[in-house]
């Protein structure tokens, strides 16, 4: 009885560790969790924020300015749709000559603001896609996202687009969050995986 007994108290003692190591992982990833959150909430208040006239106001633009161009193609990027072939182009963006690649506007993104969906798109990335961002689309975005003009200007915020037009502004927004949730998602979904294993 006393050999039987000394063993439950071995087993419970492992247990009560393994439990208390689980609830401290548990902790963790939910704190690093709750990191990744504000950045989808922006994402998803971004695009909520952009209307279907803000959309047409785009459409209608007869000669899209570089701003456009720039936002436009790194939705296609988290989209991962078809873009030109790089070469190299200077945007003209606050009014300054940025050297960066050619554009696929008029060849592929003008399509994406044609399409009457395109605002149901948005949100359902949001929803339902964004956490199958990989690190190659992250890899593709981070030129466009860390343009800066010559005298170190930042291009791609939502200050700088809305000057060409409110739209942009909320597409430019959130792309950039989408891009910094997955950034700050990867850490907890290995985390959150394992603790469902265990």
């Amino acid at each position: 009885a006393k050999e039987k007994s000394d063993e439950v108290a071995i087993v419970q003692a492992a247990c009560i560790a393994q439990k208390t190591q689980i609830m401290g992982e548990k902790e963790a990833a939910d704190r690093d969790l709750a990191k990744a959150l504000p950045f989808l909430e922006k994402a998803v208040a971004a695009a909520d924020s952009i209307k279907p006239a803000d959309i047409n106001e785009l459409k209608g633009m007869r000669n899209a300015v570089d701003t456009t161009r720039l936002i436009m193609d790194t939705i296609h990027v988290l989209f991962q749709r078809s873009l030109n072939p790089c070469k190299p182009r200077a945007l003209n963006i606050l009014k300054t000559d940025i050297p960066f690649i050619n554009d696929s506007f008029d060849d592929h993104t003008k399509n994406t603001l044609s399409n009457s969906n395109f605002l149901k798109e948005l949100l359902e990335f949001s929803a339902n896609e964004k956490d199958n961002i990989n690190e190659e689309t992250i890899e593709l975005l981070e030129p466009y996202l860390l343009l800066q003009t010559p005298d170190g200007r930042e291009v791609y915020n939502g200050a700088v687009a809305k000057k060409s037009s409110s739209a942009l502004e909320g597409l430019c927004t959130w792309t950039a969050a989408m891009s910094d949730y997955h950034k700050a998602s990867k850490i907890v979904k290995p985390k959150l995986l394992l603790l469902n294993i265990k």
